[in-house]
Formats: structure tokens, sequence, C-alpha cells
């Protein structure tokens, strides 16, 4: 499992202790999105049953209504809003470890078999999964694009950061002076993306229940 780490930049108003945004590159809006294509199961291993109330539709509503301009050619919204557990999935760090498939090539018969040697494929039919697959270690990894800076609320709500998102945000806090901001950079691993998934099931202060 990968053990990296992403960087957050959070934007705190001192007098309240809370998240008024945090500044966001690509890897991070990938691995949030890559949160609504876990499979079940793994969501309750990895929360070990808690409770999922809280803001996670906020994050789904940001992939529905992010413009297909931020999302990468050989991607797709869908592909986050209605993941495909037989597609080729964006490789996204943290989480989930990379799938693996083990296969020995078996002339006999023309067909392909699994190396406890139960399972065989017809030769056309592993073809087609080598093509469907093959782009998927050396084209550019996650959903959106890169070179582009993202807005993250403290309700996981996501967006294109500009100036209007960044005054947005101040308004909604009443904050007419940026001094009352305090800059703070933090990390995301493993441990802190455990936790801010069940954050989104029962809360819609993720950030500032998460990394304050």
């Amino acid at each position: 499992m990968a053990t990296s780490k992403l960087s957050l930049k959070l934007m705190v108003h001192w007098k309240s202790n809370k998240v008024v945004y945090a500044e966001i590159g690509k890897d991070v809006v990938d691995f949030l999105f890559n949160l609504l294509g876990l499979p079940l199961a793994t969501v309750v291993r990895l929360l070990k049953k808690e409770n999922m109330v809280g803001c996670i539709a906020n994050l789904y509503g940001s992939a529905e209504n992010l413009s297909d301009d931020y999302i990468l050619p050989n991607q797709s919204k869908d592909s986050i809003l209605n993941p495909n557990s037989t597609d080729c999935i964006a490789k996204v760090p943290l989480l989930l470890p990379k799938p693996t498939v083990a296969v020995n090539r078996n002339a006999l018969e023309g067909r392909y078999a699994a190396k406890d040697g139960r399972v065989g494929f017809p030769k056309q039919s592993f073809r087609a999964i080598e093509t469907s697959c093959v782009s998927y270690q050396t084209r550019e990894e996650g959903y959106v694009k890169g070179m582009v800076s993202y807005m993250l609320l403290d309700d996981l709500t996501v967006m294109p950061m500009t100036t209007v998102s960044i005054i947005s945000a101040l308004k909604k806090f009443n904050i007419k002076d940026v001094s009352a901001l305090v800059e703070e950079d933090v990390d995301l691993g493993f441990n802190e993306g455990v936790e801010l998934l069940g954050a989104s099931m029962q809360s819609t202060t993720v950030l500032s229940d998460v990394f304050l």
C-alpha cells in the first residue's frame, strides 16, 4: 500500500479556529474524487463500521459540477460518479493498494490461465483486456488536470481556485481582513485519509475536524 503523503495549505480563521479553505493540487483532488469509487466493503473496513452521515454528498456534487475543461482527456466524470469495478481505475495514492493481476500464458488450447491454473480466457478476450489497460501504465494518472490550483472548503466542496472563489469563502466567514487568516501546511497520509473519509460521513467541517 502506498505510503506517500500529500500536502494541503490550510487558511485558518484564527478567531474561530476553523478552516476557511485549503489550497490543494491535482493530487489531493484525485484522492478525494477517488473516495467516491471506493467499494462499499472497503469503506466499511477502513472506517470500522462508523456511521456514514455528513458531507460526502458535497464531494459527489463537486465532481458532478466541475467543468469538463478540468478533466483529463482520458477520463470522464462518469468514471467518478458511476464507477464500474470492471474498468481500469485511475491510479491514485493512499487507501487502496494498486490493483495487480498475476497471469501466466498457457498456449494449450489457445487459452490463458491464472497461476492456479483454474481459470482460462480465450486469447482474443485477453488481448482486449491488455489493449484497454495498456495506457493505464503510461498515461497521466488521476482524474483532473494538473497545472491548476484547486480550492477545498471545510465541507469538502472542491472547485478551481479563482479570485471569485476566494472572496466567496471569505464572505462565508464574514472576513474582511486577510490578516485574520493563518496559513498552515499539513500532510495527508494514510491515517489522515482514513480519518477524513470517516469525518466526511459524519461532519460538515471535515478539514477542521481532521487537521485542527
